[in-house]
């Protein structure tokens, strides 16, 4: 336990009951603290609400309100609250600290090994890869925790002070941290996303960059080279990467924990990707599908059109995040037609309007139907939408399962 923090806390108060809130209710009960757990959505399961309320926590649903709040000594936020806004609407004037779930969990774990992912892409297979390698390596226990699935305070208090993490944080993580500091820091790359969480770009990057705010001359901070500039206050022992390619970071972070390379180029020999990032789906009549839901921003896309060979179908859109569309111009060599879906279609068609046939279509179902019957044997559809899945599904996730089962039912 991170010895004090946590001893003056008596009642915690936790915003959001998805996966990380119920994580942080049970661990917080855990601890020996009263939980009241607030829920702006009514339509939580039956079986949660009961295993919460038969452990203790007391409940708010449908909304968020100041007086629910008001008699607690810490407010946790999930890592999907706007801290912004939840700080505005609700916690002005009542003079009541607040972190995040990431911060929260960082209190109560013993670990000594944190290593931290960041990053507009790549953070979730980065994230994966260096767990494998370092499970297949080193004699210690290794948890990979955060953002890439497992909340990490759902198994914090099984973690030893030699056991080794590693986290993938998101910029909406780190807005909410106080004292968390990664033995090991990492930030893979920089570009425009979340425009429509944060006023500008700068906001952004401010937010990615405190993944090096508590760190000291005792730890290690990673980034592309590109990026000196911007972090030269930071007081870690830097690495600046020239190639800024996600593979040499891995590189880096095994050769600081002393593992040999040979291990990790073992295990990519048979490594087949994850799913929802440049998935392979299915072969029909000659026909590639490509689940690539993962990219919600213009980047994760260029990338999945520079790897895939062949001509490609592409099927894009969903909720816009305020980005530039027309970044993607020089890269649609490769693709034969755009289909759009979802609320930012309008938007992509009158950007991209002349660059490639496109067709603007009412949903996913209609864009992959389409999308085979103009498709011939080796054409790849590649479902990569360059936007984020919260108009028409719950995540990235669901969008990718649902492309998939439109994939299966075809003929």
């Amino acid at each position: 336990m991170r010895e004090g923090i946590l001893s003056s806390i008596k009642k915690v108060g936790i915003v959001g009951a998805g996966k990380s809130g119920v994580s942080l209710a049970k661990l917080a009960l855990s601890l020996g603290k009263s939980v009241k757990l607030s829920e702006i959505n009514k339509d939580i399961s039956f079986k949660t609400l009961k295993s919460l309320k038969q452990l203790g926590a007391e409940m708010e649903l449908g909304r968020h309100t100041q007086d629910f709040f008001k008699d607690v000594d810490l407010v946790v936020l999930s890592p999907g609250v706007n801290s912004n806004d939840f700080y505005k609407n609700i916690l002005a004037g009542l003079n009541i600290p607040w972190v995040g779930e990431i911060e929260f969990s960082f209190w109560c774990c013993k670990s000594k090994n944190i290593i931290a992912i960041t990053g507009t892409n790549g953070k979730t297979t980065t994230t994966f890869i260096i767990g494998q390698v370092l499970k297949k390596s080193l004699n210690k226990r290794v948890y990979v925790l955060g953002n890439i699935g497992n909340p990490f305070s759902s198994e914090v208090l099984d973690i030893g002070e030699e056991d080794v993490v590693v986290l993938e944080v998101s910029s909406f993580q780190l807005e909410t941290i106080k004292y968390f500091k990664p033995y090991i820091a990492c930030l893979l790359n920089f570009s425009p996303d979340h425009l429509d969480r944060y006023s500008d770009l700068e906001s952004y990057f401010l937010a990615k960059k405190r993944i090096f705010l508590n760190q000291d001359f005792s730890c290690y901070a990673l980034f592309p080279k590109e990026l000196e500039e911007k972090l030269r206050d930071i007081s870690a022992q830097k690495i600046c990467l020239d190639k800024g390619e996600n593979l040499s970071f891995i590189e880096k972070i095994l050769e600081i924990l002393g593992v040999e390379s040979s291990n990790l180029y073992n295990y990519l020999r048979d490594f087949k990707g994850l799913a929802h990032r440049l998935e392979f789906v299915a072969e029909k009549r000659g026909v590639k599908f490509i689940n690539d839901s993962k990219a919600t921003n213009i980047l994760a896309t260029i990338f999945a059109l520079k790897t895939l060979k062949g001509k490609i179908i592409l099927l894009a859109g969903g909720k816009d995040k305020n980005l530039d569309y027309s970044l993607i111009k020089p890269y649609l060599d490769k693709v034969k037609s755009i289909f759009l879906f979802g609320e930012a279609k309008d938007k992509i068609k009158k950007v991209l309007e002349g660059a490639v046939p496109l067709r603007v279509v009412k949903d996913l179902r209609e864009a992959v139907l389409l999308a085979y019957q103009e498709a011939q044997s080796s054409d790849i559809i590649l479902l990569s939408p360059m936007c984020s899945s919260f108009d028409m599904f719950k995540n990235y996730q669901e969008r990718g399962e649902f492309f998939k089962s439109l994939v299966y039912e075809l003929k």
